[in-house]
């Protein structure tokens, strides 16, 4: 099918679904154009000949992926920052260019509010469970102290007071009760609050870090202040690039990403735009826990609906997952 054909049928179907929004939830119809608007501006490039072969690496936080990256393309140093949680894991895509240098992308004003808002709805949700575990607490206490009156025990009428947790206590045995995409945005926003971040400045800039013959990957470690999990400016960035001159990548492109289960929204739909333009992925799996549910719901469901057809599996930290297991007696 020809690329014009293409874009009026999917361009047609976007515009008819407009009509049906009594049947489906504004919700879907919204990322089903969105994906629409996505292939439409990315087709000519997927479809153009001899351009760069574009290699996905994917995987859950942890798996490797970077480790992976610095053995195949610097010889195993450790030059790709790694990602240190799942809240602050970045895209990065990595290309060849004779003069080496670094892409930092900042959130845009859209993207921060969103993450504003999940913050809200943690602080809403935290401090809606707390009000009622105090309340359950003061009502237990009362009823304690019934029983104990009927029981005829000597105690005071007025309520023994009981221990209740503060809100940091409470907080810190709770979190997980809220939705992790609230979690991660109230963690950006601390992030960005203790490093005394002024925000306004940065969102929606670009940052370029250039390289020097001298110092082949030098400027890349610049990037921890960006990306490492005690960086500054790590809670604003929405993805990197990093160019250097080796020839590994010349006339190809290799995109790290935090993973299609990436709590951030704007992130996530960063990383969905770049493996629409991916000819394969390399999915990368910890030996340990080799194709599980993540993995398997990744390869059943988020590469087809991707477009990706070619995927490698690799186990990772196949070390690692030997030392789980106590070897096997000399007896056996």
């Amino acid at each position: 099918m020809e690329s014009a054909v293409l874009k009026e049928r999917l361009e047609k179907i976007s515009k008819m679904l407009d009509n049906g929004k009594d049947m489906v939830t504004d919700e879907l119809i919204l990322q089903f154009q969105s994906s629409v608007d996505d292939v439409i501006s990315k087709l000519d490039s997927i479809m153009q000949e001899g351009r760069k072969l574009r290699l996905g690496i994917v995987g859950e936080v942890k798996a490797g992926k970077s480790s992976f990256l610095n053995a195949l393309l610097f010889n195993g140093k450790d030059i790709l920052p790694k990602a240190p949680t799942p809240m602050t894991a970045a895209l990065t895509k990595v290309s060849y260019s004779e003069k080496p240098f670094a892409k930092i992308v900042f959130y845009n004003e859209n993207d921060w509010n969103a993450v504003i808002a999940n913050a809200n709805i943690y602080d809403e949700e935290l401090n809606k469970m707390y009000q009622k575990y105090k309340s359950d607490m003061e009502n237990k206490s009362k009823e304690q102290n019934k029983f104990n009156l009927n029981l005829g025990k000597n105690v005071p009428t007025t309520n023994v007071p009981v221990k209740i947790k503060t809100l940091e206590e409470f907080e810190k045995d709770n979190r997980d009760r809220i939705p992790l995409q609230c979690r991660s945005c109230k963690e950006l926003i601390d992030m960005a609050r203790e490093n005394n971040l002024n925000i306004s400045s940065l969102l929606g800039k670009e940052k370029i870090v250039e390289g020097s013959a001298d110092d082949e990957y030098g400027y890349v470690s610049s990037l921890n202040e960006y990306v490492g999990s005690d960086g500054k400016y790590t809670p604003l960035v929405k993805y990197t690039e990093i160019s250097f001159a080796n020839k590994m990548v010349e006339g190809i492109e290799v995109i790290d990403t935090p993973g299609l289960n990436d709590p951030i929204s704007s992130r996530s739909r960063v990383t969905k735009q770049f493996l629409i333009e991916c000819d394969a992925v390399f999915l990368l799996g910890y030996c340990g826990q080799f194709l599980g549910a993540e993995d398997m719901g990744f390869i059943l469901t988020s590469l087809p609906n991707e477009g990706i057809k070619k995927a490698m599996l690799i186990g990772s930290k196949l070390d690692s997952a030997i030392l789980q297991y106590p070897s096997r007696s000399k007896y056996l």
